[in-house]
């Protein structure tokens, strides 16, 4: 039976643990907490630098969240994480890349970390950290974005590596109201993140201090008929999202501005 080492509230780690859901694979869970000095000590016992998420199966063990999914991928039944094809493989693996190179430092460790976690946590925060944080993340969400709709991936038929490493970076950053909004901007790619989020492996697997925040939740809608405003909400019932209130500010064909659905908690 695989071992997986891993944080409750590490990005990461929430994308291995969806991988593992979506495979239907049996695990032994042990917590270990990289920032806690006495898990440091352990942690590095299995990762040289003391990262997490670690996987350890058949004596075999390895980190890297991408390793361990293209790990889960060929060692077990169950659906195809990597796509088939050369395009969308090399697309979602792309994606994956970016993940780490583009997208962590900003959106997890800038903006989440300091605009809701370590508050959450009475923690100090640094809000210049979060202000540089969301000024780097435009031009990647305009490059996901370029991704989304091209189609190959992150396109809502199945959850791959691009969707399971971007996806719960993507919900961290947008728990920030002012990320939310900037990704509000980004209509298909924030469309795309609403069905990820309902998905079964990663609802599942998602952390539970989501519980504790109350998200502002902004959905851009252009010229949505009711019907659609009705799937919305559905999905927002799905996602569990706490009791919330529904303000609608009616589309302005003469400034030819959006249609606002606002949702926030009641």
């Amino acid at each position: 039976m695989p071992k997986l080492l891993a944080f409750k509230d590490s990005v990461y780690s929430w994308s291995a643990k969806a991988g593992l859901a979506i495979k239907g694979v049996d695990f032994e869970y042990e917590e270990i907490n990289p920032f806690d000095p006495a898990d440091q000590a352990r942690l590095v016992r299995s990762h040289p630098l003391g990262r997490v998420p670690v996987l350890s199966h058949d004596g075999f063990t390895f980190y890297e969240t991408l390793a361990i999914l293209a790990y889960l991928d060929g060692a077990f039944a169950g659906p195809d994480l990597l796509p088939k094809s050369a395009r969308a493989r090399a697309r979602a693996l792309q994606v994956a890349q970016m993940v780490g190179a583009y997208v962590y430092q900003p959106f997890v460790r800038q903006v989440f970390s300091h605009g809701v976690y370590r508050p959450l946590m009475s923690l100090d925060a640094d809000a210049v950290q979060v202000d540089a944080g969301l000024e780097a993340a435009k031009p990647v969400l305009a490059a996901l974005e370029a991704i989304v709709c091209e189609g190959e991936v992150l396109n809502g038929a199945a959850l791959t590596v691009a969707d399971l490493m971007l996806a719960p970076m993507l919900s961290y950053f947008s728990t920030r109201a002012a990320a939310d909004r900037l990704l509000a901007e980004h209509r298909t790619l924030a469309a795309w993140l609403v069905w990820a989020e309902a998905q079964p492996a990663l609802k599942a697997t998602r952390p539970d201090f989501f519980s504790d925040l109350r998200r502002d939740i902004l959905i851009t809608l252009h010229h949505v008929p009711q019907s659609r405003s009705m799937r919305v909400l559905w999905l927002l019932h799905e996602l569990e999202v706490p009791d919330f209130q529904v303000q609608v500010h009616p589309f302005d064909r003469g400034l030819r501005s959006p249609e606002f659905l606002t949702l926030s908690p009641a």
